[in-house]
């Protein structure tokens, strides 16, 4: 898991980077930018923010159902209400020696 968000970590960075480049080529591009060459450069960037949004909602996706597996069903809990947690033993087993006493 740990290796794979590395590699996820490393993707992210080198589109970090090569949007940057990007960016500095237009910027280097002074007077002689075209609104063409702008355009391409935003399509590229909202298809990476695209791309990163919908790798986010597979995680996310992964995750919930992950914890889903890991959920008790409320019907446990409520026999669970029943039963004497170790507090609760305690506490008895105080009381009836405060009763011999």
């Amino acid at each position: 898991m740990l290796e794979g968000f590395r590699k996820e970590l490393e993707v992210y960075r080198a589109e970090q980077m090569l949007m940057s480049q990007t960016l500095r080529n237009l910027l280097n591009k002074g007077n002689s930018l075209r609104i063409r060459d702008f355009k391409v450069a935003i399509s590229e960037i909202q298809a990476q923010q695209r791309e990163r949004k919908t790798l986010w909602q597979e995680e996310r996706k992964k995750v919930r159902e992950t914890l889903a597996g890991f959920r008790m069903p409320k019907k446990i809990f409520s026999n669970l209400e029943k039963t004497k947690t170790y507090q609760n033993q305690l506490v008895s087993v105080r009381k009836e020696k405060e009763d011999k006493k």
